[in-house]
């Protein structure tokens, strides 16, 4: 099932656009007819669309199938006239005639038996399911099964995972699991869009052979090996969740339909989509992130509630939407310059009023520094600025890529409040002209950045 969200408005889109079914034993060409089990459209000798539950039916004179179907868990038995030359029926599946193709399961299937001969399976039977056991014969070419998990023959590739299941352990070879991640896409149309794993639902726990060399688990967790990266998020565990530092890159939609995920640390700049997260209660930023990004409810959804935001002493760009009305957002006053559309922020805490939700200070940062310039001399830059009063030091930082400007590069981090110029290797700043100055204080035990004030090198 994909969910759909595009810039100009919101939408709902039910796809996964199940290629294969079914119907109508009586049906007419061009028409729409309603029997005791389903509905089904037909244009020509073209089957496009399905709904309802019971019996589906393939007609004798269907040669195509292009479904646009939004909901098929009631569908229970299918069945193909005899006299159809193009699909035929195999222990509950819906096949192509000679058997190579399998273009869809019944829900009321628990068992899933292959057809020998099958050599492509569609990704509509890939879909969350009702499987107890899956089957598939020892001579199949392309296909194997171990513990219960259906894998391409040389088990490399997931692909057919039992909704059912509550652990996993992922053998020495599976290198591609895309059938059980979530991922947020963007097309050529610059439309955004989810596409939700609803085929792990039940996933509690991910263990991984200490042979793969693709993938390692922590506490039940999916990690890279080099664990940079968050795969999978299983969508049943429950409790808390800290990311690790060492963690550089997680896909948006890798906690959508969490629905057991009480805490979240989050330690990257980084868009996330909380969808169906319906327990979690409290997110937190840890100091260095400088992008805070969070959509709660993106399709107009309920479900995500979010009491507490903790926002980084260090952010620069926020945008927080649909987490839940009565949200509190712990922050520090004179921090935050721009929304992520690059619009500046004058006062975070009006900002956050403004979005609905309630503002609670953690202390306040020092102002803008003053009287700042950076002087070009031969191979160095010369920085000056204006001491200001109550901070305890400075940063100067440059953003080598503007498509990426979360990754500030800090160029130099300087102690005490005297100290009022700085001289920085031009080759350091790889050819850019900007750079930021702030000033901070200590709350807490943290640094407190201010505002950023950008210079231009001359």
């Amino acid at each position: 099932m994909k969910y759909f969200f595009t810039k100009k408005h919101f939408s709902v889109f039910f796809g996964s656009i199940l290629l294969a079914l079914i119907l109508g034993c009586g049906l007419y060409n061009g028409g729409i007819k309603a029997s005791a089990e389903v509905t089904t459209e037909v244009l020509g000798n073209t089957l496009t669309e399905v709904s309802g539950s019971g019996t589906l039916n393939v007609a004798e004179n269907i040669e195509d199938i292009k479904l646009n179907v939004s909901e098929t868990s009631e569908i229970t038995d299918i069945c193909v006239a005899d006299g159809n030359k193009n699909f035929k029926v195999y222990e509950g599946g819906l096949y192509s005639a000679d058997y190579s193709t399998l273009y869809l399961v019944s829900a009321g299937n628990d068992t899933l038996k292959l057809h020998p001969d099958v050599k492509k399976i569609c990704d509509d039977s890939r879909e969350k399911n009702h499987f107890v056991s899956i089957e598939c014969d020892a001579s199949n070419e392309n296909f194997c099964v171990e513990n219960n998990v259906l894998y391409n023959k040389d088990k490399t590739e997931i692909i057919i995972f039992p909704s059912k299941m509550t652990e996993y352990t992922m053998p020495e070879t599976v290198s591609d699991i895309s059938v059980i991640t979530n991922e947020f896409c963007n097309d050529s149309e610059d439309e955004m869009f989810v596409r939700y794993n609803n085929v792990a639902s039940n996933l509690e726990k991910i263990d991984v052979h200490s042979g793969n060399k693709k993938y390692v688990a922590i506490d039940g967790v999916l990690y890279n090996k080099s664990k940079t990266e968050l795969v999978l998020y299983p969508e049943s565990r429950n409790g808390v969740y800290v990311m690790p530092k060492s963690v550089k890159k997680a896909d948006s939609a890798v906690f959508c339909s969490a629905r057991k995920l009480t805490q979240l640390t989050i330690s990257i700049n980084k868009t996330f989509v909380l969808n169906g997260c319906t327990s979690l209660k409290k997110v937190k930023y840890t100091e260095g992130v400088n992008g805070v990004k969070i959509y709660g409810n993106l399709f107009g959804e309920t479900g995500t509630k979010i009491d507490r935001i903790y926002l980084p002493s260090t952010i620069r760009y926020i945008e927080i939407i649909n987490v839940g009305k009565g949200a509190t957002v712990y922050g520090y006053q004179n921090t935050g310059d721009y929304e992520y559309d690059l619009s500046p922020i004058a006062d975070i805490k009006k900002y956050v009023i403004s979005r609905g939700y309630k503002f609670k200070n953690l202390g306040t940062a020092p102002t803008k520094v003053k009287s700042a310039k950076a002087t070009i001399k031969g191979s160095n830059v010369k920085v000056n600025w204006k001491s200001l009063s109550g901070a305890k030091g400075y940063k100067i930082s440059f953003v080598p890529d503007k498509k990426y400007r979360f990754n500030e590069v800090v160029l130099k981090q300087i102690s005490g409040v005297k100290k009022t110029s700085c001289t920085i290797k031009k080759s350091k700043l790889k050819g850019k002209k900007k750079i930021y100055i702030r000033a901070y204080k200590v709350i807490n035990g943290i640094k407190v950045y201010g505002k950023a004030v950008e210079i231009t090198c001359k």
